[in-house]
């Protein structure tokens, strides 16, 4: 065999396997650049958080609340988006009648009748099924309003059990226990009060305790009663302005 045969040049195989190593790191350098110019490129350009200084004819003044109180037209559109039911049906305003005495305490001993004292969860006019909350919400989720009959919707949020606080006036279940097969409550709760206020006209401070009672609009909203009715219930913050009763409304 001659020293010029092809078999016999070294190096042959090394030379290809370093071709091949070229051509990766070079496609690896390549992918790199390419990540990293994109990357750049899509970066989201930082923000300065220094003020924009806008001129004084653009900032609107505040309106005294002298004003809010003898000027109803100036709520917002949307004052009653916080009360949309969940079909997404808005409430009809309703514009507070004007009531006397005998009306007031009408409302008032409507209320006591469908409590077992004052304070106590309102009990159930009519027969419900028992098994979930689904029956319940169907009327009380969304304020509906059948007749002369309005289902308010609950003070506080949704729960899954109803009928652990609120119980009905008649049994529904077979074998129900008379009305008067229990014995009468002697507990007294506190009977209801205006709310006082530190000076002639401040916001009346809230004569009940706010537990389970955190939406405001069940009873004071455009669907509550007359006499207790607010004439503001678009805002949203109602402890903003009225504070809880320090002694009515006691927290350990």
């Amino acid at each position: 065999m001659s020293p010029d045969s092809p078999t016999s040049q070294p190096g042959g195989s090394g030379s290809s396997l370093w071709v091949a190593l070229a051509a990766v790191v070079g496609i690896s350098f390549v992918g790199f650049a390419a990540g990293t110019s994109t990357q750049a490129a899509t970066s989201a350009p930082t923000r300065s958080l220094a003020p924009k200084a806008s001129s004084p004819e653009t900032i609107q003044a505040a309106r005294p609340y002298r004003e809010l109180r003898e000027t109803h037209g100036s709520a917002p559109r949307n004052f009653l988006d916080h009360t949309l039911t969940p079909s997404g049906q808005e409430p009809v305003e309703v514009t507070p009648d004007v009531l006397d005495a005998a009306a007031i305490a009408n409302v008032v001993a409507e209320r006591v009748s469908r409590r077992a004292y004052d304070g106590a969860p309102p009990t159930i006019p009519h027969a419900v099924h028992q098994q979930d909350a689904s029956a319940c919400l169907a009327c009380h989720g969304r304020a509906l309003e059948i007749g002369n009959l309005r289902a308010n919707f609950p003070s506080h949020h949704p729960m899954s059990s109803c009928n652990q606080c609120h119980v009905p006036n008649e049994s529904p279940v077979p074998g129900g226990l008379l009305p008067n097969a229990l014995p009468v409550a002697q507990f007294e709760g506190l009977p209801p009060k205006r709310g006082e206020r530190a000076w002639g006209g401040a916001p009346p401070v809230i004569p009940h305790p706010t537990f389970l009672r955190e939406r405001c609009m069940s009873c004071h909203g455009p669907t509550g009663n007359d006499p207790i009715r607010t004439s503001h219930p678009w805002r949203q913050s109602c402890t903003q302005c009225h504070a809880p009763d320090a002694e009515r409304d006691q927290h350990p």
